[in-house]
């Protein structure tokens, strides 16, 4: 069963992987060499979210994660290639991963902002838009630096693993992950990624309802 269950992971991550590879490669071709003038500011906006699902489509077909998650353990075994260079290398491609998430989370409201400010004033130039990303990029950079310092020894967590998922067969698997109970910091850090999404929905939600009123003010002005 375990060896259906792994080559029907390994088809989804393959399929899932060089479509979103080829789609997004295409999308981002269509950015830089076709994006008509008056939208060449907030092509900036559109290729930011393009290339973030670019490399999670590249990190996630490399390492096809499988998640082995109990009590604050946060184990995880890799199928894909990635896996032939080892743990460390297999947990540094994870937490690219998952810091391209929370960077994602973060540029949610960008394009929303886009909108009410072009509104409200002209449209914001390249160098301020590239100066938002750089700010937001900051905390992703301190995101990720915080998880590669929390990476626990490979042994060990194969030891709780095997303790814990009773006749669990880990023979060739690599194994990489971080100890929760040892290091307080990996919840931390995940709990950010997970809380991310609620603040950023809220403020898609004020710029968006903010454009909304915009609208109905011109529309009342041309009535």
């Amino acid at each position: 069963m375990d060896d259906i269950l792994g080559t029907c992971f390994r088809i989804f991550y393959w399929m899932t992987g060089t479509s979103g590879i080829l789609l997004n490669g295409l999308l981002l071709f269509l950015i830089l060499l076709k994006t008509p003038s008056n939208l060449s500011n907030f092509s900036v906006v559109i290729a930011n979210t393009v290339m973030i699902d670019f490399l999670k489509a590249i990190g996630f077909m490399l390492l096809q994660p499988r998640m082995l998650i109990f009590n604050l353990i946060f184990a995880y075994s890799s199928m894909g290639p990635i896996a032939a260079m080892g743990s460390t290398c297999s947990y540094v491609v994870l937490m690219i991963i998952l810091s391209l998430i929370f960077y994602e989370f973060m540029s949610m409201p960008f394009g929303f902002i886009y909108r009410y400010h072009a509104m409200m004033n002209n449209q914001p130039t390249k160098k301020k838009m590239f100066s938002i990303i750089a700010i937001t990029l900051t905390f992703t950079i301190a995101q990720f630096t915080s998880s590669i310092l929390v990476m626990s020894e490979p042994q060990e967590l194969v030891q709780l693993v095997s303790k814990h998922f009773h006749g669990i067969n880990l023979t060739d698997c690599i194994i990489f992950g971080s100890n929760g109970n040892k290091e307080p910091l990996a919840v931390v850090t995940l709990i950010a990624i997970c809380v991310t999404p609620f603040p950023a929905h809220i403020v898609c939600l004020y710029f968006r309802s903010k454009v909304l009123i915009l609208q109905l003010i011109d529309l009342n002005r041309q009535i």
